[in-house]
């Protein structure tokens, strides 16, 4: 129970008193004229209650008897009926609080809970005043109540929430940290000593960029200054903080701008340790740089191996033209040829291991390509095979609009394409043919490469794509023709496909998407 005296009324109320007392007027009348006064200070639904104190007489009115829950049937009077009402563990404070106010020491101002007959709680704000008599005496206390059992939950709910929260923060792993406008630190997490080392109360008062490496001192000045101008908002950061033995620790959070956040005001940083990432990140950096360093060298080796090994394999073939040249015996020239081939054989194998090395390491660059210009220019480079002078070649080439993709990458696909369909003609049939057409929209280009050559077995068409695969092996190459033409197609973001029947001819369809939007 709280008893609190209002001033203001309370002058009003001696200025009435002294003036009841010149006129002799009696004690009772200034209780009741001073009770009038208090109780139209409070609200109507606060109850009015008297306490005459020498015969332990106890008033009170209808309100009283709903906020006490109780009927004045039930109500016996006196200061003991009324404390039947109350919560045991408040009686005793009460009956303290009743004797500093008769003693002057304070004035009646308290909470009381008040137990109603069905056992629920109520919260009660009660405030008195007290009159003396002539010599001093304490002789009437008056005064009212009001319930405030609501408010009482919410502020409960309130600090219960409070708690949950705090317990949340407190127990997180992130670091918390609420600073002034100023800048100066006003609450940091308990957080803060397994990741910094700090004690919290060490840091609280200390400003917020002693956490922070002088180095990223500008760029979260600069951050906040963004912040303070626009409420509620928040920035992702990552900086390098300081621990307590002066170390470098990588961190990760995001800064919020709370000021006007009622119970907070504050720029709020809320940040996590990612120092082991940081340093797993370098880690993978290096070994990258490193990587590139190598693919560099290997480049460059396969680049200088393949112009070193062609140079006398080129050497060779002249000779062997023109040994054969002037060479008048069939045997003989059979040998040349069996040697042509096997060094043609070999030249084609390191051709396909650069073409193999580079798709894989070079980045892709776009340009525009002109796909009649390049099938002309592969079928050009096979004319001076004997098996393409029986061959008929037809091309048909539909554009739509400009194509965008990477040129050479392009061309290896095409002559593979068309040496394979070279490669695997039948000997001996009429009408041997090479269909090559490109469909070109603004979205993809559409390759289509058929023959009538010897075709491919049922069982062979899911493995064509692997490396070093062969289907015949009376034919000659390493394997690895289409192997590179679905590696460069799919570094192209494409597709390709194969359908064919042994005895029957081939067809591939390559599908590549036109990267005009790419194109600088």
């Amino acid at each position: 129970m709280m008893i609190v005296e209002n001033k203001t009324h309370e002058a009003g109320r001696q200025s009435m008193i002294k003036e009841m007392k010149f006129r002799n007027t009696s004690s009772k009348q200034v209780l009741r004229s001073s009770g009038e006064l208090i109780n139209a200070s409070q609200s109507a639904r606060a109850g009015n209650w008297e306490w005459d104190i020498a015969p332990d007489a106890l008033k009170w009115d209808n309100v009283m008897e709903s906020i006490n829950g109780i009927s004045s049937e039930c109500f016996a009077g006196g200061l003991e009926a009324w404390e039947k009402c109350m919560h045991p563990d408040d009686i005793s404070r009460i009956r303290n609080e009743i004797y500093l106010a008769l003693t002057g020491k304070k004035h009646f101002d308290t909470v009381i809970r008040i137990v109603w007959p069905d056992n629920s709680f109520h919260f009660i704000k009660a405030v008195a005043t007290m009159l003396k008599n002539e010599e001093g005496n304490p002789e009437y206390m008056f005064g009212s109540v009001w319930d405030i059992t609501e408010e009482k939950f919410q502020e409960q709910e309130i600090i219960k929430s409070e708690k949950f929260y705090r317990s949340l923060i407190e127990n997180s792993r992130d670091i918390k940290c609420l600073s002034d406008l100023k800048g100066i630190i006003t609450y940091i997490s308990p957080s803060v000593k397994e990741i910094l080392g700090f004690e919290p109360d060490e840091l609280t008062g200390r400003n917020r960029l002693d956490l922070i490496f002088s180095e990223d001192h500008k760029m979260i000045n600069e951050k906040i200054q963004l912040l303070l101008s626009s409420p509620r908002e928040t920035v992702k950061v990552e900086m390098r903080c300081i621990d307590i033995n002066n170390k470098i620790v990588w961190c990760e959070g995001y800064i919020s701008n709370l000021l006007d956040v009622s119970g907070i005001h504050a720029v709020v940083l809320n940040f996590c340790d990612i120092t082991v990432r940081k340093e797993f990140e370098a880690k993978i950096e290096n070994q990258n740089t490193e990587l590139l360093k190598i693919n560099t060298e290997l480049d460059n080796f396969v680049y200088s191996a393949s112009h070193e090994m062609r140079a006398p394999l080129c050497s060779i073939l002249g000779l062997i033209d023109l040994v054969s040249y002037e060479e008048k015996d069939m045997d003989k020239i059979e040998f040349f040829n069996m040697m042509k081939q096997s060094v043609e054989n070999l030249d084609n194998l390191i051709r396909d291991i650069v073409d193999y090395s580079r798709n894989n390491r070079q980045e892709v660059k776009i340009e525009e390509v002109d796909f009649k210009d390049q099938i002309t220019e592969s079928i050009l480079n096979l004319k001076y095979l004997p098996e393409v002078q029986n061959i008929r070649i037809d091309t048909e080439i539909k554009k739509e609009t400009n194509f965008y993709t990477d040129k050479k990458r392009i061309a290896i696909i095409i002559n593979n394409l068309l040496s394979n369909a070279v490669k695997y003609q039948q000997a001996k049939i009429a009408n041997p043919f090479i269909r090559i057409s490109a469909n070109i929209t603004a979205q993809n280009a559409f390759l289509t490469v058929s023959d009538n050559g010897s075709g491919i077995p049922e069982n062979h068409l899911d493995k064509v794509f692997n490396m070093f695969y062969r289907a015949s092996s009376a034919k000659r190459g390493a394997g690895l023709g289409l192997y590179i033409v679905k590696e460069i197609v799919e570094k192209l973001s494409g597709e390709v496909f194969i359908f064919s029947e042994e005895g029957d001819g081939t067809t591939v369809y390559v599908s590549i998407p036109n990267r005009v939007n790419q194109f600088n």
